[in-house]
């Protein structure tokens, strides 16, 4: 996947710390995120996807569960990589709250039914 490599290489110029690069591997438990960041401290996890590709509702699921354990996750298509690009600027200025409004607005693009959206906000559904 041709982003994963400029996502990779982006995030290092920004300051992160270290990538857990899982994405695909054989032995990787279902369901976690394709890259896993400590980006100038702060936990970050990406689920890459083509942009014909789909959200699992245990990558959903996962994503939520980050943002609960206060980490930040997305689920990121190239269309929106500019935008993550001003989330991890925010993060480089120790702007969080900042990130987090990019990260919902990455949300707000996902194409999502509310059986989706409820697994990844944890609403009942």
């Amino acid at each position: 996947m041709r982003i994963r490599l400029k996502l990779i290489s982006q995030v290092k110029v920004l300051g992160s710390l270290s990538i857990g690069d899982w994405g695909g591997a054989k032995y990787t438990k279902s369901g976690v995120p394709d890259l896993l960041v400590n980006f100038n401290g702060y936990f970050l996890a990406i689920e890459l996807k083509a942009p014909t590709g789909k959200p699992s509702h245990l990558q959903l699921y996962n994503i939520r569960k980050i943002r609960e354990s206060h980490g930040l996750g997305v689920i990121l298509y190239p269309k929106d990589y500019d935008l993550f690009l001003k989330l991890c600027d925010a993060l480089s200025h120790n702007m969080w709250g900042v990130a987090e409004t990019y990260q919902f607005e990455i949300d707000d693009n996902l194409k999502l039914s509310e059986e989706e959206r409820g697994v990844l906000y944890g609403k009942p559904i």
